[in-house]
């Protein structure tokens, strides 16, 4: 006598999927249906998971699964994440937790197979955004609903807004007049000079590598500092007409009165981040409080652009966040 295995029960089978999209105003409804919500294309909400979205369209999904038509309704746009959410920006704009950053770039970002869609039901709140091309010094969110974007992140890299980006109004200013903003810490700058070489400072400078690139490239090395007295004789060799002080970081701000230049990189001892640090040094310490001078030297020297140089444990490590 063989016996047969009851069969599988039937899944509900998917016949037909079709994808919609429209641009029309869409009221969303409370659980309990006592308060509602209308929407529209090109305002800003704010997630279930704090995340920000500026809606660019709505799609309805309607599927029908044997005799149910079911409909979904997904709300499309240009995302935004907070700073304070990011752990791997090592703190950046942490502290105010109505900074944010735009997610990508194009309308690929909307409209492409990739593109970035929820459902209406994760929708929090609607909240007002602000973009624009100002530093956080010179502006501020002026309310709790009020979010501010001034830095895009695409392929990687944190970008700040241009001119072009940033909203119509008062926060929004001539790129050139918002460098010398920031150059100048006042709002009424002189005139950028058409033949002004910028100007490049070295920190923690070694033999002058960072330098000489520097000076292929065009800049003024003006000036760089080193805490060993030796390598600095070799760096002054190389370049006459920079000036190249011997000794900490905190010396060399105490020392110097008119630190200020374009461009500055940072070269602070690494040992301590390497992945070839395997045991203990005697300089240890020392090291890695070369670190804590970073934000000092940026307040002095008010650079536009500012580098510093990275080993593969410096941002990653666990140990050192």
């Amino acid at each position: 006598m063989h016996f047969h295995p009851p069969s599988p029960p039937l899944k509900k089978r998917k016949l037909e999927d079709h994808v919609e999209r429209f641009y029309d105003p869409y009221t969303l409804d409370s659980p309990n249906g006592d308060v509602s919500m209308t929407l529209h294309p090109n305002e800003t909400v704010q997630l279930k998971d704090k995340s920000l979205l500026t809606i660019h369209h709505f799609e309805q999904d309607v599927v029908l699964n044997d005799e149910d038509l079911v409909i979904h309704i997904f709300v499309v746009g240009r995302r935004y994440l907070r700073f304070r959410d990011r752990q791997e920006l090592g703190g950046f704009l942490r502290n105010d937790s109505r900074e944010v950053y735009q997610v990508g770039n194009g309308k690929r970002t909307v409209l492409g197979p990739d593109r970035t869609r929820y459902s209406v039901h994760q929708i929090h709140r609607k909240v007002k955004l602000i973009k624009t091309n100002l530093s956080h010094r010179d502006f501020q969110s002026p309310s709790r609903d009020t979010f501010v974007c001034r830095y895009l992140c695409d392929e990687n890299a944190i970008v700040r807004l241009s001119a072009k980006d940033a909203d119509e109004g008062r926060t929004r200013v001539d790129d050139t007049r918002r460098r010398n903003m920031f150059v100048y810490r006042r709002a009424n700058v002189p005139p950028p000079e058409g033949n002004k070489r910028y100007t490049f400072g070295d920190g923690f400078c070694g033999l002058g590598g960072t330098s000489a690139g520097a000076r292929n490239a065009g800049l003024e090395v003006r000036w760089a500092f080193d805490g060993d007295f030796d390598t600095c004789g070799i760096y002054a060799e190389n370049f006459h007409r920079s000036n190249v002080f011997a000794g900490a970081v905190d010396q060399f701000l105490a020392l110097t009165e008119d630190s200020h230049v374009d461009v500055l990189h940072l070269s602070p001892p690494c040992q301590p981040f390497s992945i070839a640090h395997t045991r203990p040094g005697i300089n240890d310490d020392p090291n890695s409080a070369a670190l804590f001078c970073v934000l000092e030297l940026l307040s002095t020297v008010r650079p536009t652009i500012a580098t510093i140089e990275e080993v593969p444990q410096f941002i990653r490590s666990e140990d050192h966040k």
